[in-house]
């Protein structure tokens, strides 16, 4: 989440520097999206197959949406109104949930180009620094220190069923849902730091559980995924058992080399986040966290998203594109979402020639597009072709990059109905 601390250090992460010896590791930057108005930062970005919504401080009241089929070109092709100031959103599937300043405001991205309003469900008195969870048909909304729920069954005509449920008199910073179980991770006054645990499997009469790890500052961001709680604070990340959650065990830790909070992001065995770079660590082994990446940006980022090898990062003036493709991290995020009708995974050979295998999968039959592009974005070729339910293989040959091609690199863009996948791929003469 980006809350009130994140962005009041950003400025100061991104004047500091990082503290490696020497510009980067096995990170490379490809290209930038440079905002368009001087003296704003993107603090904010939400990925939807080739488009990037993102928020910036120059336009408290909507985002910009950012073509990045061809990731060496990223273009602005529209922009967006959400009507009050935002501070966190999230994409589930083909919805764009905005919490702003005195709304859930929702949007239709089945179309990425063209967003269409659903609805807006406003809150009497407005909202202090607000951050939400989207579960199945409720959003969990932390209003600093109330907690909130919306039934978005109908997602358009949402309805508020937890109006204000008091929380207590330290702040809210993140809240993520774990098997049934909400973690409310809470801030300041120090002596109510920790994590309240609350039984949501009525989610409209949340029931406290316990008040756990109160003993260490509070987390400004927390991920869930196969009972592992990866938790970042201003001066360590942090990894928990959460077997049993109310008794959670320490496992491996990461000190930061400087006081900067921001969103971090957890593909397969990596994490990535900012700590005066651009930060990948190994976390297979979750007792022993290993640096194995990073990126001297611009100081620090506010914000992430991965894809098929690519990460996306907000950095102040910019967007910046990474090539991580030495991670081998799948293109699927581990939030909760619903099954993905589309899945593509890692070309094999991959240089290839004189040709790779790109396995991919459909969740019900239907036409498969393929089209391949050099590395201008210029569409070498494009092939459609139906396939039934299941898992596949798409060969692609040298010979369709044309009659001498030449050794760089291409990317293949994969469209199956309304989603989209892209993977980099090098040809080797």
């Amino acid at each position: 989440m980006k809350n009130r601390i994140s962005r009041l250090l950003f400025l100061y992460s991104c004047l500091i520097g990082a503290g490696y010896a020497q510009d980067s590791l096995n990170i490379s930057l490809i290209s930038t999206y440079d905002w368009p108005v001087d003296s704003a930062r993107v603090f904010e970005i939400e990925l939807k197959d080739y488009c990037l919504y993102a928020f910036g401080s120059d336009m408290e009241e909507g985002f910009r949406i950012i073509n990045i089929s061809d990731p060496l070109n990223p273009t602005l092709i529209g922009s967006a109104d959400c009507f009050s100031p935002v501070f966190e959103s999230t994409i589930i599937n083909q919805t764009l949930f905005v919490m702003t300043s005195y709304a859930l405001v929702i949007f239709d991205v089945s179309d990425p180009e063209d967003p269409q309003l659903l609805s807006e469900t406003f809150f009497e008195g407005g909202m202090s620094y607000p951050n939400l969870f989207v579960d199945g048909d409720y959003v969990y909304i932390g209003n600093y220190d109330e907690l909130k729920v919306v039934d978005i069954s109908d997602l358009e005509s949402p309805e508020i069923v937890v109006f204000s449920m008091f929380i207590g008199i330290a702040r809210i910073q993140d809240l993520i849902i774990h098997n049934d179980i909400l973690f409310l991770s809470m801030s300041y006054p120090a002596p109510a730091d920790g994590i309240i645990l609350y039984d949501i499997s009525n989610p409209e009469s949340p029931d406290s559980l316990d008040y756990v790890l109160r003993d260490v500052p509070g987390y400004d961001n927390m991920i869930a995924n196969e009972n592992i709680l990866y938790t970042s604070s201003l001066d360590f990340i942090r990894l928990y058992n959460i077997s049993n959650p109310y008794n959670p065990i320490a496992l491996g830790s990461y000190p930061r080399h400087y006081l900067i909070t921001g969103q971090m992001i957890l593909r397969d065995n990596f994490l990535y986040f900012g700590d005066g770079t651009v930060t990948v660590l190994d976390v297979s082994n979750a007792e022993s966290l290993e640096v194995v990446g990073y990126n001297n940006n611009y100081g620090s980022s506010s914000d992430y998203e991965y894809r098929n090898g690519l990460l996306y990062s907000a950095e102040y003036e910019r967007i910046g594109i990474y090539d991580c493709s030495g991670f081998n991290s799948s293109p699927e995020p581990v939030t909760k979402l619903l099954p993905a009708s589309f899945s593509m995974k890692p070309a094999y050979p991959n240089p290839f020639n004189p040709s790779t295998v790109i396995p991919f999968s459909i969740t019900y039959p239907g036409d498969v597009r393929f089209s391949v592009y050099n590395i201008v974005g210029q569409q070498i070729s494009s092939s459609r072709e139906f396939y039934k339910t299941g898992e596949h293989r798409f060969i692609l040959d040298a010979d369709v990059l044309g009659t001498d091609p030449v050794s760089g690199t291409y990317y293949l863009k994969m469209e199956f109905e309304s989603e989209t996948r892209t993977q980099r791929l090098n040809l080797i003469r």
